[in-house]
């Protein structure tokens, strides 16, 4: 929890970084009908006073392009699906316009109640995750008579319930408890008029389809507003979108979907057959006095790793989906404190957080998703600020991933290693580019696709498609369109969704 009186009430991620102003030329795509103009600056915006109030509190100088062309279709009433770069101002982009519609709507503060009605639904994938979102809401909604709460698993429910029927206006959860709650009744979304999924690709990976389009199925209001916001959108994960929201929502691409930030120094070391311990030992020396996360597959590498480091001297912390979360707590605080200097992290930490100042991300283990490798990295180089990316590349281990690895590393401008030219061939490399990097709005792709195939068979085109089933199609429905199958997840794994 934060308050008022603290001195870091109103830290909100990064500053804005030297980079900053090269976002006025980032390529953003806007799709869907009559699509609002973008707002230059929050000053000459129609935000609530209180709110300009408060992003000047928050020294936010000017908007990101996300901000600038999400916040006036929200403030419009769209349902919007936006897909932008790690680091890019996403939750303000969307937290800002609903207070201000709260605002405008003379939403009262929520009273105490054994069974509480919020105004919005915020899901997210990972308990950290919530619990930033939650503080930024705080801030954001400072003097606005607005009352928001977190639920998350992970610790045990009685607390948050209680703090749950204070009042909530805003509920900010992971899947698994937020539906454990509603089953309970002490969270009713009967009247709940604005969802938001953050980093909504992996709240829609097949494994969560379910849990999350039954909670969005419980909020039952006609003007139902809802705003899915990602870092990576494959089209299957569009179509899985578009089916829960309005059939005009609008659609915002904000640079090269998929492709990592520019802004991003990105090496890969080989160390086949060489020691992985070794060479981050190597690289720990030579810039002792920074901030390193450090990404692992397994939890238990994680404590391995951590401890090692700690006992050479390198001062490290760990977070995984193992430790408690007091303890996952304490080590995010650890680190952005500057107390330890060093965090080894699974997953859990790959997803939306803004830790400020990270100023290395190192790959220990490669993930086997591309995706996954865009959200790792993007934890540093936020905000236009610089950073820098190091991988580890065991050439037979993650040979699968290379293709896609060099054709992100083209797509975000940086050079690959001739040891990596000499192996992937170009077919594998256009190959890998899939859907991942995709910055068509699906409906566009559709119409495309539909448009070709009637052509060459000379038939007129069907009245639907994969984006748009029929109102009577279950709330439950959980494969949707066919689409590839997702590594199994383990719900009390590093992904908090479950629980």
């Amino acid at each position: 929890m934060i308050d008022e009186d603290n001195d870091d009430f109103y830290k909100f991620g990064n500053n804005a970084g030297i980079n900053f102003k090269k976002y006025d030329k980032i390529q953003v795509n806007v799709t869907g009908k009559n699509a609002p103009a973008k707002f230059e600056s929050f000053e000459r915006s129609d935000l609530h006073p209180i709110l300009k109030e408060n992003v000047k509190l928050c020294k936010f100088a000017e908007p990101t392009p996300c901000q600038k062309y999400s916040i006036p279709c929200i403030m419009a009433r769209r349902d919007v699906m936006c897909c932008a770069q790690t680091g890019s101002g996403k939750t303000a982009a969307f937290l800002l316009p609903i207070i201000h519609m709260m605002k405008q709507d003379g939403t009262p503060k929520a009273e105490f109640n054994k069974t509480q009605t919020p105004q919005v639904m915020i899901l997210c994938p990972t308990r950290e995750l919530a619990i930033q979102t939650f503080n930024n809401t705080v801030r954001l909604a400072r003097k606005c008579a607005i009352r928001a709460v977190m639920v998350y698993g992970g610790t045990t429910s009685r607390f948050q319930m209680g703090h749950v029927e204070e009042g909530a206006n805003i509920v900010i959860a992971t899947v698994g408890r937020l539906n454990d709650l509603c089953r309970k009744n002490k969270i009713n979304l009967d009247e709940t008029q604005y969802i938001v999924l953050d980093e909504a690709d992996r709240m829609l990976d097949m494994g969560f389809n379910v849990e999350v389009r039954s909670l969005v199925g419980r909020c039952h209001r006609e003007d139902r507003q809802i705003m899915m916001f990602s870092a990576t959108f494959p089209r299957e994960i569009q179509t899985l979108a578009a089916d829960m929201m309005k059939k005009d929502y609008i659609f915002v691409a904000v640079g090269i979907i998929g492709a990592a930030n520019p802004d991003i120094t990105q090496k890969l070391i080989d160390v086949t057959g060489g020691n992985k311990l070794n060479s981050v030992e190597e690289l720990l020396q030579e810039n002792k006095d920074k901030k390193v996360l450090i990404f692992v597959k397994t939890r238990k590498n994680a404590d391995f790793l951590a401890a090692k480091l700690s006992s050479k001297n390198h001062s490290s912390t760990s977070i995984h989906g193992d430790r408690l979360q007091d303890q996952r707590e304490l080590a995010l605080s650890e680190f952005d404190k500057g107390i330890r200097k060093i965090l080894v992290a699974t997953s859990v930490a790959s997803r939306g957080l803004d830790i400020p100042s990270v100023d290395i991300v190192i790959n220990y283990d490669m993930p086997d998703e591309i995706g996954d490798y865009v959200h790792r990295i993007g934890r540093t180089g936020r905000v236009g600020n610089c950073g820098v990316a190091i991988s580890f590349i065991d050439m037979e281990k993650d040979s699968s991933i290379l293709p896609a690895l060099v054709h992100t590393l083209k797509d975000s401008q940086q050079e690959t290693p001739s040891w990596i030219k000499e192996v992937v061939s170009g077919d594998a490399v256009n190959n890998a580019a899939g859907d991942f990097n995709a910055t068509v709005d699906i409906r566009e792709y559709t119409t495309s696709l539909n448009n070709d195939v009637n052509n060459k068979l000379k038939v007129k085109p069907s009245s639907s498609n994969g984006a748009d089933w029929g109102e009577d199609e279950p709330a439950a429905r959980n494969n949707g369109p066919s689409i590839k199958q997702s590594q199994p997840v383990n719900m009390a794994g590093d992904d908090d969704l479950g629980w």
